[in-house]
C-alpha cells in the first residue's frame, strides 16, 4: 500500500498501461507527468485524499485512455474541457469531489458513473447530455440539479440501460419516457418535484426491472397498463398524489417478477387490490427471475415509521407497502399465500375485521405493520409460533382484544407494538389477563437468552438482500453471492 504523495517515479514507466492506486490514503496533486505515459489506458485514483485540479495533461492520452476513475477525493477546480477529445474514453468517474464548472464529454463516452455533483457545480445538462449517443449508464443522483428534465431523455441514447436522477430538484412533467427498441432497465426519478401524469410512453419500456418514481408530486390513477411487464422487480410510486380505486386487471398474472410494490402515502380508495395481491407470483414462489447482467451499485429505500431503510440488495427482497391511503374492507385471507414477503405494511388505512390467521404462512416476515386501522378481535396465537424472523411488529391503534400471544419473537416486543388497543392484556402490558397462564410474562432466563428487545430504530441488520448493481472495470459482470443481510439506516425527517 502506498502512502503520502503519488511518486513522480511512476512517470518513468513509459510502457505503463494500467495504474490502480485505489484507497491508499494518498495526498497531494495528481502528477502532470502522467500525460507523458502514452500507453496509459486505465487510471484509478479513487478513495484517496488527492487535491488540486485535474491536470489537463491527461488530455495528451487521447489515443490510449479508456477509463478514468477520480472519485472520492478532494479535487477542485473545473473539469478540463479537453477530456471530451479523448477518443477512447468510455468511463469517467469524478464523483464526490469539489469540482465546479461544466462537464465536456464526447459521444464515445459509454459509461458515466455515479456523477455526484455538489451544489456549487454549474451544470449545463442540455448542452452535453443530449450528445451522448452511446451512453449506457447515467447517474446524476444526490445533487442539487434543478429545472425541467432534459427533453432528449427518451431518445438520446438507445444504448442507455440506467437512468438515475433521484434526489435532485427537477421540476415539471416527465416528458416522454421511452422510444421503441429501447434497452432501459433501471429508471429512478425518486425525490424530485415532478408533477402531472405518468407518461404513457413508459409502456415502451417493457424491459424495465426497476421503476422508482416515489416522492414527487405526480397525480394520476394507478398505472395498470404496466402490469404486463414481465421483468419488473421494483415498482415504487409512494408519496405522490395517485388516486382512485385500483380495479381488477385483465392480466392473468400481473407483475409476475415483482419483489417490491410500494404505493404508500397516496390517495387510493376502495378495497385492497386483491387481484394483484393474490397473483404476485414472485412473492408467492420466490422466483428471482433474470436480472441485470451488469453490476450497477445502487439501493432502494423502504420507509417504516419515519425511518428510511436503504436496502442495498433487493432481488430477493419482498416488500408490500400499501400504507397511508384510504383502503377499506377486510385484509384478505389469501394474503397468506405470499409466503416470501419480508416487509408488510398496511398501516394508516380504514381496514376492518380480524387479523387473518393465514398470516402465519408468511414465515419469512420481518416487519409487520397493521397499525392505525379499525381491526378487531384477538391476535392469532399462530403468529407467535410461526413468525420466527419477525423483528418489528406494530399493531397499535386498532380495536384488538384478548391476551397477547407470547413466545419466540413476541417476547421481544415492547408496549409500543400494542398502544391504543384498550382491550388487550398480558405481557408486555401492565394489564394482566384474567385467565390463568394467558399472556403472562416469559421466564426471565428465557428472555435473557433470547436477547435484547427490538424497536423500530434498532433494526439495522437482517433485512432484504440481492439485486445489487454497480459498474465493473474493463468488463462488466453480474454475479450472485450469498445473501448479505445488510442495510444502511437513514433517519427520515
Amino acid at each position: 500500500m502506498l502512502h503520502g504523495v503519488i511518486p513522480q517515479t511512476l512517470c518513468k514507466l513509459h510502457s505503463l498501461v494500467k495504474l490502480n492506486v485505489h484507497g491508499n490514503g494518498l495526498r497531494g496533486l495528481i502528477p502532470h507527468c502522467f500525460g507523458n505515459l502514452s500507453s496509459l489506458s486505465y487510471v484509478a485514483l479513487t478513495n484517496n485524499m488527492l487535491e488540486g485540479n485535474i491536470p489537463e495533461t491527461l488530455c495528451n492520452l487521447k489515443n490510449s485512455l479508456e477509463v478514468l476513475f477520480l472519485s472520492n477525493n478532494n479535487l477542485g477546480g473545473v473539469i478540463p474541457q479537453c477530456l471530451g477529445k479523448l477518443k477512447f474514453l468510455e468511463t469517467l468517474d469524478v464523483s464526490k469531489n469539489h469540482l465546479k464548472g461544466t462537464i465536456a464529454t464526447t459521444p464515445t463516452l459509454g459509461y458515466l458513473i455515479n456523477q455526484k455533483i455538489n451544489s456549487s457545480l454549474i451544470y449545463e445538462t442540455e448542452t452535453w447530455l443530449c450528445s451522448l449517443s452511446y451512453l449506457q449508464f447515467l447517474d446524476l443522483s444526490d445533487n442539487n440539479l434543478h429545472g425541467p428534465l432534459p427533453v432528449c431523455l427518451e431518445n438520446f441514447s438507445k444504448e442507455l440501460t440506467v437512468i438515475n436522477l433521484s434526489r435532485n430538484q427537477f421540476q415539471g412533467t416527465i416528458s416522454g419516457a421511452c422510444t421503441n427498441g429501447n434497452n432501459l432497465l433501471y429508471f429512478n426519478l425518486n425525490g424530485n418535484h415532478l408533477e402531472g401524469l405518468l407518461p404513457r410512453g413508459l409502456v415502451n419500456c417493457s424491459s424495465l426491472e426497476v421503476l422508482d418514481l416515489g416522492n414527487n408530486n405526480l397525480r394520476d390513477s394507478f398505472p395498470h397498463w404496466l402490469d404486463t411487464f414481465t421483468n419488473l422487480h421494483v415498482l415504487v410510486l409512494r408519496s405522490n398524489h395517485f388516486y382512485g380505486e385500483i380495479l381488477s386487471s385483465n392480466t392473468a398474472l400481473p407483475f409476475p417478477e415483482l419483489h417490491i410494490f410500494d404505493i404508500s402515502h397516496n390517495e387510493f380508495i376502495g378495497p385492497l387490490p386483491r387481484h394483484y395481491m393474490e397473483n404476485f407470483d414472485a412473492m408467492e414462489h420466490g422466483n428471482d427471475g433474470e436480472i441485470l447482467d451488469y453490476f450497477y451499485d445502487d439501493s432502494i429505500s423502504l420507509v417504516w415509521k419515519r425511518v428510511e431503510l436503504q436496502v442495498l440488495h433487493y432481488n430477493i427482497c419482498t416488500a408490500l407497502d400499501l400504507s397511508n391511503n384510504y383502503f377499506h374492507g377486510e385484509i384478505p385471507k389469501s394474503l397468506g399465500r405470499l409466503r416470501f414477503i419480508q416487509f408488510l405494511n398496511l398501516s394508516h388505512n380504514q381496514l376492518i375485521g380480524h387479523i387473518p390467521s393465514s398470516l402465519e404462512n408468511l414465515t419469512f416476515l420481518e416487519v409487520l405493520d397493521l397499525s392505525s386501522n379499525q381491526l378487531v378481535g384477538g391476535i392469532p396465537e399462530q403468529l407467535s409460533r410461526s413468525l420466527t424472523f419477525l423483528a418489528v411488529l406494530n399493531l397499535s391503534y386498532n380495536h384488538l382484544s384478548g391476551p397477547i400471544p407470547h413466545g419466540f419473537q413476541f417476547d421481544t416486543f415492547s408496549n409500543d407494538s400494542y398502544l391504543g388497543n384498550m382491550s388487550l392484556c398480558g405481557f408486555p402490558l401492565t394489564l394482566q389477563c384474567e385467565s390463568k397462564g394467558e399472556g403472562q410474562a416469559p421466564d426471565e432466563k428465557d428472555s435473557e437468552d433470547f436477547g435484547m428487545k427490538f424497536d423500530w430504530q434498532s433494526v439495522v441488520v437482517g433485512y432484504c438482500c440481492g439485486f445489487t448493481f454497480g459498474i465493473a472495470i474493463g468488463y462488466f459482470i453480474f454475479k450472485y453471492g450469498k445473501p448479505r443481510w445488510l442495510i444502511r439506516l437513514v433517519v427520515g425527517n
